[in-house]
């Protein structure tokens, strides 16, 4: 018995669709054109500095599309086979309940990271003109790739829960919020109740916002923090993406049913 059967069935189907090929030169294309911009914008700044320039913002913008684009694209993708009847159908098979949460998950996503992943090399062009390490390029691509999982998990999990799209997308960016922001801002409020108080990341690791930062190296202004900050937050978002995948495991077999409606 093939293991994921959906999976891979999704990703043959992907491998023939017209719009996978689409969406890889629509990412590399957006990626190149507001690249082309900075550096006609910035023509008279030296290479390095155009390069750490290009560098953040590129970097910026993958972070934002890899958390809006995954849960935008899985938020519906479960609450729709509801609305429609047919997710029921699939639990008389013998597929397993994450055979169907990840092959929902890949067929769903598949367009979306290759999007993510034709940016790559574009943003790699900041290496050659200097001011940028290697290790810098290297940590933004592990994010933006990480943040993309936890997002995508999180549209699984409010889809999983919900039958409504709005319902569904607006529980999605909820989830995101309180997520990314509620450490941050227990100490930013740490910072303004009490002037004596000294930044640390112990309240900013558990945010997958803190990666984004921090894999900016040098250039990310979070001067005092050391570079192993990095990987715990990494670890931790990767880990948040598994928890709300598994909760959609876990729920999907019990909310497909239709409500008796008194």
């Amino acid at each position: 018995m093939t293991f994921l059967p959906i999976v891979e069935r999704e990703l043959r189907v992907a491998a023939r669709r017209r719009s996978t090929y689409f969406g890889r030169v629509g990412g590399a294309v957006v990626a190149m054109i507001v690249g082309g911009w900075m550096m006609l914008a910035m023509q008279n700044q030296s290479p390095g500095q155009l390069g750490k320039v290009l560098f953040i913002l590129l970097s910026v913008l993958l972070f934002v599309y890899s958390l809006a684009a995954g849960a935008r694209i899985t938020a519906d993708c479960l609450s729709e086979e509801k609305r429609e009847g047919t997710l029921g159908l699939l639990f008389l098979t013998d597929l397993k309940r994450y055979d169907i949460v990840s092959g929902k998950l890949v067929a769903n996503s598949v367009n979306t990271f290759y999007g993510l992943l034709a940016a790559f090399p574009v943003l790699a062009i900041s290496l050659l003109m200097g001011g940028v390490t290697s290790g810098e390029f290297w940590r933004v691509a592990l994010v933006a790739t990480n943040l993309l999982f936890f997002s995508l998990s999180v549209g699984m999990f409010a889809s999983a829960v919900s039958r409504d799209e709005r319902k569904a997308l607006s529980l999605a960016f909820f989830i995101l919020l309180i997520v990314l922001g509620t450490t941050p801002a227990i100490e930013l409020g740490l910072n303004l109740t009490n002037q004596n108080h000294a930044s640390s990341p112990f309240w900013l690791k558990p945010s997958p916002a803190f990666a984004c930062f921090t894999a900016f190296g040098s250039h990310g202004g979070f001067g005092g923090f050391k570079p192993s900050d990095f990987w715990p937050t990494v670890l931790l978002t990767h880990i948040y993406g598994w928890i709300f995948l598994i909760m959609a495991s876990v729920i999907v077999p019990r909310s497909w049913q239709d409500k008796v409606t008194k």
